[in-house]
């Protein structure tokens, strides 16, 4: 996504994804080899519904 840097105010790439947690430190791994000085931030979530995750319930 297109985005514009908090304090730099330069315009910058976000990249957002959804893994599992074991998937983590695949995907903390490639970051580091891309760029060391990524802005990175992890969360947790209740749920994540849709293909390769759970099935949306109605």
């Amino acid at each position: 996504m297109d985005a514009t840097g908090g304090y730099t105010g330069k315009p910058v790439k976000i990249i957002m994804t959804v893994v599992r947690k074991r998937e983590s430190s695949a995907i903390f791994k490639t970051i580091k080899e891309i760029d060391q000085s990524a802005f990175i931030t992890m969360g947790s979530v209740m749920g994540v519904y849709g293909e390769g995750f759970d099935q949306l319930k109605a």
